[in-house]
């Protein structure tokens, strides 16, 4: 799982990071105790699409702190020289412990409602979302350390023909999912929306032998999928079978599901069970045998 490391107060880099799986970052607190962000200068993950050092230093991220039933403050840490600060100038309170909530990119604002902190996710497929917490954090008690985590699925596809013989085109690919979402920070679960298509691929691609990447990935909400691909079978350019096939519907024991915070890939197998072949079997019956006469005046 690709991660995010923010670190609240004055503390070193971790070292031992991992570059291609976390960033690192510190959040000093100076003598005064006013409440301030630091990011480290990591490289950018492997991984397209995903929330890295570089975005979060372009565009900040949205961090709400809760101090006992109240909203402290709930705002975007933006970069400012060397450090990341909120938009007004917060300190740690005396005496009282803090819970942090944090998530990038900013178009996802935190919601705080009964003391329970959200996000609401719409979804556009190609946005990352990463979000963390940490509760209960006193300024005296040291660096306050944030994992940020990857709460959504990437999606990847590649297609393999299982029959040899035949020539196969992928027409499209269709993964129906939720529209939407509520990331909740309190139990790490999604409430999911509406059940909707969204089309993956569609065109004509040739699937070689050793199998074919589809498209980009993109990201969905975790959980339960259903996916519709149709497909065209050819022999020396001639249509041997066209189909369409449909796995189970979301909810049913065999539905397909996908993880949060990885990057899964469906290989589609590809059958052409369907497609008779035409062929011709011969056979030459003996002579039969008649007789007549025939009277010669």
């Amino acid at each position: 799982m690709k991660r995010m490391l923010l670190f609240l107060s004055a503390a070193a880099v971790l070292a031992s990071c991992d570059s291609n799986d976390r960033v690192s970052a510190v959040m000093p607190a100076d003598e005064a105790g006013l409440i301030r962000f630091g990011v480290s200068d990591l490289p950018v993950t492997r991984a397209v699409n995903e929330s890295t050092a570089e975005t979060v230093a372009a565009s900040g991220f949205n961090v709400a702190a809760i101090v006992g039933e109240a909203v402290y403050f709930n705002e975007k840490a933006a970069k400012s020289g060397n450090a990341y600060y909120t938009e007004g100038k917060y300190y740690y309170p005396q005496s009282a412990a803090i819970d942090f909530y944090a998530c990038h990119p900013v178009d996802y604002a935190i919601s705080v409602s009964d003391n329970r902190s959200s996000v609401v996710y719409e979804q556009d497929n190609v946005s990352d979302l990463i979000v963390a917490s940490r509760t209960g954090i006193i300024s005296h008690t040291g660096d306050v350390e944030l994992v940020f985590d990857h709460v959504l699925s990437q999606l990847n596809f590649t297609a393999k023909g299982t029959d040899p013989a035949v020539d196969y085109i992928l027409k499209s690919v269709s993964v129906k999912a939720p529209d939407g979402g509520v990331y909740s920070y309190v139990d790490g679960t999604w409430e999911r929306g509406t059940l909707a298509d969204v089309e993956f691929f569609s065109g004509e691609l040739q699937i070689m032998p050793e199998g074919t990447a589809v498209a980009d990935a993109m990201t969905f909400l975790p959980g339960d999928i259903q996916l519709s691909v149709s497909w065209e079978c050819r022999a020396d350019g001639q249509l041997v079978g066209s189909y369409s096939k449909s796995t189970p519907v979301c909810g049913d024991e065999d539905a397909i599901r996908i993880e949060p915070g990885k990057n899964n890939t469906i290989n589609l197998l590809l059958p052409n069970a369907d497609a008779v072949g035409i062929s011709f079997n011969i056979q030459v019956n003996t002579w039969e045998s008649t007789a007549q006469d025939v009277i010669l005046n």
